[in-house]
């Protein structure tokens, strides 16, 4: 990618997140509508919108390295993961990507 260095698959296993909770349930919105979906919920979320419906999320959590996370997801078997939760940055869900994308 152009302008952006990824950490190598390695390194990138060993970052941690807090995390809320990882669950497998049908995603209710976007194009993706219907289909079974693994949800990785981060925790931290700063956004406070009046519509937010896991407000538990702002401040509940377990760091975990990225390694437990993609562990976890694996074991639900469904290619589509949505991050959700904190107010993620970029460089975040670069590394939740980069890590995925070797599974």
């Amino acid at each position: 990618m152009d302008g952006i260095t990824l950490l190598p698959r390695e390194e990138v296993l060993k970052l941690k997140l807090v995390v809320n909770e990882l669950f497998l349930s049908i995603q209710g919105e976007s194009t993706f509508a219907g289909y079974p979906c693994a949800f990785i919920r981060l925790t931290g979320c700063n956004l406070r919108c009046r519509w937010c419906d896991t407000t538990y999320a702002f401040s509940e959590g377990k760091l975990l390295p990225i390694e437990a996370i993609i562990n976890q997801i694996q074991k639900f078997n469904i290619p589509l993961v949505e991050v959700t939760g904190e107010n993620h940055s970029f460089k975040k869900i670069l590394c939740i990507c980069s890590a995925c994308s070797a599974i």
